[in-house]
């Protein structure tokens, strides 16, 4: 199983790595669709790689799935997920992630390894016993911004391909 970490507020990372935070935040990934539903991984590290085969730290036992189909890294303090080649791709919210683009993961994001593997992420900041409650409180906002957002992106694009559907249908029965 595998925990990790929060991110930025961006959707874009930057292509170079920036130096690691001291503590990653938890990363939390649960299979929610696809053969390994119900599947709950937790970060093993700054570095979790996520593929079809035992090798990778996130195991996803999916023919869609590549062998080595995406990396989760925790990079200048946030979860950056890159698609690094797979056959099926990779999608953040139901927008697709083109090879090697660095896309920031937030707290509530769904992920769709391949065809059928769909992830949600959970990030939660990791313990610190020097935060006060103040920063706990905004740091509890922060994550629930992150949520809204990930879900009205998930609409948003859900919306947009069912306009493109609707259109598609329309033009075809003219």
């Amino acid at each position: 199983m595998a925990d990790a970490g929060a991110s930025a507020p961006s959707d874009q990372a930057p292509s170079s790595s920036g130096p690691a935070a001291a503590t990653a935040d938890l990363l939390r990934l649960e299979v929610t669709a696809g053969p390994c539903s119900g599947v709950v991984f937790t970060r093993p590290g700054d570095l979790v790689t996520v593929g079809r085969t035992s090798k990778s730290k996130v195991h996803i036992k999916d023919a869609a799935v590549s062998e080595k189909h995406a990396t989760l890294a925790w990079e200048r303090a946030r979860w950056v997920l890159r698609d690094v080649g797979s056959s099926n791709g990779t999608a953040v919210n139901g927008k697709r992630v083109q090879e090697g683009e660095a896309v920031v993961l937030k707290d509530g994001d769904v992920v769709l390894f391949g065809t059928d593997s769909e992830v949600k992420v959970q990030v939660s900041r990791a313990v610190d016993e020097a935060v006060t409650v103040e920063q706990d409180l905004r740091a509890e906002c922060k994550r629930w911004v992150q949520r809204l957002t990930a879900q009205g992106e998930q609409m948003a694009n859900s919306l947009h391909r069912q306009w493109h559907q609707a259109k598609a249908t329309l033009l075809a029965a003219e």
